[in-house]
């Protein structure tokens, strides 16, 4: 565990090494520990390529901000989103392995279905039942409405699903392009139908996640900055030329 935490000192852009778990608890906090002794884990049982550390970058994004929308919504258990957020991709990170270990059958490997391939890994290392099927049906959300996922998951699946939505607006998509057919009915779950997107990320994400936003790995860290600063450049009155008007 101590090696996991000190190896994230980098990471997390810490000025000083951690050096044993009560000085980590202070810096980052028990729930991020977790989330980091995870992926940790995860990492070290994949290749270390340019590949597998942008699934891995962005595995360890959902996973905060799926504990962020838990949170702030009142629905499911975040510590439990943050670990679905962490193992969704867990499926395309086994994919990458095959198709580096076997190059001549890529094609074949691609056509295999990474939740599903998720879900039978981690029902293989006994993990509970409920974060397998949550995995399985990571995917739903996008073509099917809510009511065709079983109620004992819905809530993990559609926060997951409204995690990648704003994990790409954070990182500067159109909200018109990202996938939203049930996008309506979906966010009636949590009373949020009157609501974009970007409100959703504004009033409801942004406030809990910046909370403590220096304990967040510094690519995620640099992600919500630079977000924040682009939503309050685009404020009515916050334009250079507005600003040099102020006296």
């Amino acid at each position: 565990m101590l090696s996991a935490l000190r190896g994230s000192s980098g990471y997390y852009g810490l000025r000083q090494k951690v050096s044993d778990v009560n000085q980590a608890l202070m810096l980052i906090g028990f729930g991020r520990i977790y989330q980091l002794i995870i992926a940790e884990g995860l990492q070290r049982t994949m290749p270390n390529t340019p590949s597998f550390n942008a699934l891995q970058s962005h595995s360890v994004a959902i996973s905060h901000i799926a504990f962020g929308l838990s949170q702030t919504s009142r629905t499911g258990h975040p510590s439990e989103m943050a670990t679905i957020g962490l193992l969704h991709d867990l499926g395309r990170g086994v994919i990458l392995l095959l198709k580096k270990q076997n190059p001549s059958l890529g094609i074949l490997i691609d056509s295999l279905d990474h939740a599903r391939l998720g879900a039978l890994l981690l029902k293989e290392w006994g993990m509970p039942d409920i974060l397998t099927r949550s995995l399985e049906f990571q995917s739903y959300p996008e073509l099917l409405p809510p009511d065709m996922i079983h109620m004992e998951i819905r809530n993990n699946v559609v926060i997951l699903y409204l995690a990648h939505l704003c994990f790409n607006l954070l990182k500067g998509k159109s909200e018109h392009t990202l996938p939203d057919i049930f996008r309506v009915e979906y966010m009636r779950l949590f009373g949020w139908e009157q609501l974009d997107l970007s409100q959703i990320v504004r009033k409801h994400l942004l406030p809990t996640l910046t909370k403590r936003i220096e304990a967040y790995p510094i690519a995620f860290r640099k992600l919500l900055k630079e977000y924040i600063v682009q939503e309050y450049s685009r404020e009515p009155g916050r334009s250079r030329g507005n600003q040099s008007e102020t006296p």
